[in-house]
């Protein structure tokens, strides 16, 4: 595994990718000690540090920090009970549409860091 206090410390290009359980990801929610903020699409973790201002404590989005929130964008369902699910698969063409959507906006503005795993996997 990864030590996040490294992974901060390292250039960008030369960074090992995070690989963090659920348990694990939810430290980078702007409120538990982690400076990253992080949320997961589909198992990719991104970092959306840069975002502070609407993904950190008193911003908007704030319910994506620390989360996997692959249903939540599938089904614009911005209930707190949609994130985490990682059984999650869409349900149409139109939720992966939306996801797919979702993935390409947030892509372009916030880095690949890492990828979520199983806790049998670390």
């Amino acid at each position: 595994q990864v030590c996040p206090s490294k992974f901060l410390s390292t250039p960008r290009i030369l960074r090992a990718m995070l690989r963090l359980t659920l348990e694990q990801l939810k430290k980078y929610d702007d409120e538990h000690g982690e400076s990253q903020i992080l949320f997961s699409i589909r198992g990719k973790i991104y970092d959306a540090t840069s975002g502070r201002e609407m993904y950190g404590v008193d911003g908007g989005y704030h319910m994506f920090a620390g989360h996997d929130v692959t249903k939540v964008l599938g089904t614009m369902d911005l209930s707190l009970d949609a994130r985490n699910d990682l059984q999650y698969k869409p349900a149409d063409e139109e939720e992966e549409e939306t996801l797919s959507d979702w993935e390409k906006r947030l892509g372009a503005k916030y880095p690949v860091v890492g990828e979520l795993v199983p806790m049998s996997k670390l």
